[in-house]
């Protein structure tokens, strides 16, 4: 939650920044007065992505998949700042000869809020449905001995070995742990629960 907050922070800091430097502090102010209510969960969403992403990090930390996550949330974080930030592009424009990029940026600014709004939704849509899945996912064990999947809750055995609990898919493997249970704990790749 801690990253979430700082996420938030951070992205109003640098809407005030940029603001500032392009525009000046009471046009800042002024854009921030009358667009509170668009910028505010803007920010808000983007601290709840960070939020969920460090969260989801934490679930799937050894996992190949983490990569792929960033990627896909970074890309809708991206692309609600782009579609957020757009319309100042109006005080920049005309510096840089684009008096028709002004008339659309201007004619749709309100529109443009609701596309970054739309693409923060994804955004926190998507990375909490991977959280989702990674929680899931995480909730199972592999049996020690055959490695198959197990649902804690209704194996067919549990066993306590080493302050672990093991879990087992069916009572002959449960038998053949007990029986050796330093071969199988030695060599199992799985991360049972501590007890």
């Amino acid at each position: 939650m801690t990253y979430g907050a700082l996420a938030f922070g951070g992205m109003l800091a640098v809407y005030f920044a940029a603001l500032t430097a392009v525009s000046g502090w009471s046009f800042t102010l002024s854009q921030f007065s009358d667009y509170w209510y668009y910028i505010v969960p803007l920010a808000a969403g983007f601290g709840v992505q960070v939020a969920l992403y460090v969260k989801l990090r934490q679930v799937i930390s050894r996992s190949k998949d983490t990569g792929t996550v960033l990627a896909a949330s970074g890309t809708t974080s991206t692309a609600a700042m782009i579609s957020c930030c757009t319309h100042y592009l109006t005080n920049v424009a005309p510096v840089l000869g684009a008096s028709g990029l002004v008339a659309f940026v201007a004619h749709f600014q309100v529109e443009l809020f609701w596309l970054g709004l739309l693409f923060n939704a994804a955004g926190i849509a998507y990375v909490g449905s991977q959280l989702l899945k990674a929680s899931k996912a995480r909730v199972m064990a592999a049996d020690p001995v055959c490695g198959m999947r197990v649902a804690p809750g209704r194996a067919a055995g549990s066993f306590a070995h080493q302050g672990m609990t093991y879990h087992f898919c069916s009572q002959h493997c449960l038998e053949k742990f007990k029986a050796e249970p330093h071969r199988y704990a030695a060599s199992s790749t799985i991360r049972p629960e501590f007890t």
